[in-house]
């Protein structure tokens, strides 16, 4: 049976591993590489997009300058991760080795000229639809229900210029495949830049299990990394947004509209029989009596 780490025997009591690679660089292959090293939950952006509120209180208060080294253990103890990667979370990596000084840093990569149409044609379409139209950020606000959610936890994520960079993440990847790969070579100038070299890891999903559990002291599983491509589910569930909002927003109002059209004698009929009740109580002591007592 294989040795696992677990965040119990390490002592760490927080965050073992922080992943600064920016999304669409293996960074969902590489939580589940850690989520089966370390036996334990790493964290995703996807669990930002399911959990609950304070999933999405707590990155909107990092961009405010709120979150401390106490309240970043808090939060990650409350939640039980031992590890975690992607955005937000890597937007924050810097902040997170100060909270977490025994943690190594784990920076997912890849061709840095293929990172536009990975990034635009999946995560950027998503995203776009919630903050450049206000019916879709209405919608996604209903439906999920949490103060702060879809449209502002995104304009919020990327209100400010990551470290290192010229511009914000959404503003680079809007801004083409030439803005987007040096906005993409300038967040890993700054990592590189920012870490120890004794503490980072630059890791492609192509390398596999070897140079990251040699960074991490662990052995090497005896299966294939994991090769997750969430591009199309990402698509996917893009399409099935739209769908959604094409019924909330036209379809369910046109039959409404054709509805009423359709029975308007029917309702017409009613209206006239409820007023004429309602006029009969008017006139009679009983009604007024009822009427004084509403």
């Amino acid at each position: 049976m294989e040795a696992k780490a677990t965040q119990e025997n390490d002592g760490n009591d927080g965050l073992l591993v922080i992943g600064a690679g920016l999304p669409r660089t293996g960074t969902m292959s590489l939580q589940k590489a850690l989520t089966e090293l370390y036996d334990a939950k790493c964290y995703h952006m996807t669990d930002v997009l399911q959990g609950d509120q304070e999933d999405i209180d707590v990155w909107v208060d990092a961009m405010d300058g709120k979150m401390t080294p106490t309240k970043w253990h808090q939060y990650f103890k409350r939640k039980n991760y031992a590890t975690g990667v992607d955005f937000p979370l890597a937007r924050f990596y810097k902040e997170l080795m100060v909270a977490f000084p025994s943690a190594k840093v784990v920076m997912s990569t890849r061709d840095p000229a293929t990172w536009h149409g990975s990034v635009y044609s999946s995560i950027y379409q998503l995203t776009r639809l919630m903050t450049d139209h206000w019916s879709y950020g209405r919608l996604i606000q209903t439906l999920d229900g949490r103060k702060n959610c879809g449209k502002h936890f995104f304009q919020k994520i990327d209100s400010k210029v990551a470290p290192g960079c010229d511009v914000a993440l959404y503003d680079a990847i809007r801004g083409g495949p030439e803005m987007s790969e040096k906005f993409f070579l300038d967040w890993e100038t700054e990592v590189k830049k920012s870490v120890p070299a004794d503490r980072l890891l630059v890791h492609s999903a192509k390398e596999g299990w070897a140079p990251l559990c040699n960074f991490l002291g662990l052995p090497i599983p005896d299966r294939p990394y994991p090769r997750v491509n969430d591009t199309a589910s990402i698509q996917r569930a893009t399409r099935t947004f739209q769908i959604v909002h094409g019924v909330v927003f036209y379809i369910a109002p046109l039959l409404t509209a054709v509805a009423g059209f359709m029975l308007k004698d029917t309702i017409s009929q009613l209206l006239y029989s409820a007023y004429q009740i309602i006029s009969g109580l008017w006139s009679s002591s009983d009604g007024e009596d009822l009427i004084n007592n509403i």
